[in-house]
């Protein structure tokens, strides 16, 4: 079952997804819709929101409702760790910690409260104590890249605009140092990991772990320095007659937000993370090529695209 805002994204949808999927028209704050439709399934994989709250309650009130155990997969995002950055202001520079969700997970459950997505995770985890026979899982994917295969899709991804703003700006730009350390992964990858993860809650669980500290997965496949990114994107675009020049200008956090309104967030906020529960419980492993690869063989960027977040 599938929510969609129209009926219109029906058809496209029908054209990636299994024969007999159903689709329900609503949106976000379709309370009635999403309850009915979250306590008819078993298996509830929310990928509309990492932080919209009302959708999650409408999820949550809907599963509470069934007495059998019931699976909620969660999209949450590297997001989470970013709260020290945004309280010190340390834009682009380099984290030395370096999160992961099997030995020291714990650490994940001392996260700021406002860093972004915490909102909805922390009501996830309280599930544990509330309604037991909901088994949760909390994925926390990186910077993500690479072009779906499914129809009709936009490659939405903090990477892709950091291209265009580039572009946009005519000349290469990073945030302070630009040495900000992010996680990346291709989004087939990413939907490679969901695909097992379903299928372990569809086998009542599986191999993977549920609730608790055990819901949280790291997805990954190694690590990006934001400021040598902008420098390869940057030569590369040189290269191909769309800058003038192969330099890249290092601003402050405040300058970097005038020319692109995610910076601060999106390119100048250090996320590092191992992912290790994935491996382990569900035998996955990225097979895809790294995003220095697939964005310079695969080149597809221009100037004058609207904004993908804004």
């Amino acid at each position: 079952m599938v929510l969609l805002r129209n009926k219109a994204k029906e058809e496209s949808m029908k054209q990636s997804l299994p024969q007999g999927t159903r689709f329900v028209i609503g949106d976000f704050d379709s309370h009635d819709v999403i309850s009915s439709s979250a306590a008819a399934a078993d298996i509830v994989i929310n990928w509309g929101s990492s932080d919209y709250e009302p959708l999650t309650k409408s999820i949550i009130d809907g599963m509470k409702k069934k007495t059998s155990a019931c699976y909620l997969i969660h999209t949450s995002g590297c997001g989470i760790l970013t709260g020290e950055v945004a309280r010190s202001g340390t834009y682009g520079q380099a984290a030395t910690k370096v999160y992961d969700d099997w030995d020291n997970a714990s650490d994940l459950l001392k996260l700021p409260p406002e860093a972004p997505h915490m909102n909805i995770d922390t009501m996830i985890l309280a599930l544990d104590r509330e309604a037991p026979h909901i088994k949760t899982m909390i994925v926390c994917p990186p910077i993500i890249y690479g072009m779906s295969h499914a129809q009709d899709t936009q490659e939405r991804s903090a990477a892709r605009q950091y291209v265009n703003s580039i572009l946009d700006r005519g000349k290469g730009f990073a945030v302070a140092d630009g040495k900000a350390i992010v996680n990346t992964l291709h989004i087939t990858d990413l939907a490679n990991f969901f695909v097992k993860a379903t299928e372990a809650a569809a086998q009542g669980g599986g191999a993977a772990t549920w609730g608790g500290v055990g819901s949280y997965y790291f997805v990954e496949n190694g690590e990006m320095v934001w400021g040598e990114f902008a420098q390869a994107v940057s030569k590369a675009a040189f290269e191909r007659g769309l800058l003038d020049t192969p330099d890249v200008d290092y601003l402050s956090a405040e300058e970097a937000m005038e020319v692109d309104p995610i910076s601060k967030i999106g390119y100048g906020s250090s996320a590092r993370s191992k992912a290790v529960r994935a491996y382990k419980t569900l035998g996955w492993k990225p097979q895809m090529l790294g995003i220095y690869e697939d964005y310079l063989l695969n080149w597809r960027f221009k100037a004058g695209e609207p904004h993908l977040f804004v």
